[in-house]
């Protein structure tokens, strides 16, 4: 995806965006979008496995990023987190 059209004009450099369910295909091209354009990005996700490998697709990019597993909807599982 390219990284222009995610950002929609912002400036994203350094910024840091969660993105909750981006081990899923949508939340992969998200997520590569968004580092492209430098933001550090935090993929939160139920599957911890697919979060890490979604991370390790962006190993290439600036920024720093992250893979936390959780579900948004379960709330000791975000206080875990």
């Amino acid at each position: 995806m390219d990284g222009s059209r995610v950002a929609g004009g912002y400036d994203f450099t350094g910024k840091t965006v969660v993105l909750t369910g981006g081990a899923g295909v949508l939340g992969r091209a998200i997520a590569g979008g968004l580092a492209e354009v430098d933001a550090n990005v935090v993929i939160l996700d139920r599957d911890l496995k697919g979060a890490q490998a979604a991370v390790g697709a962006l190993a290439t990019s600036k920024g720093k990023h992250l893979a936390v597993g959780g579900d948004v909807l379960d709330r000791a599982s975000m206080e875990q987190s």
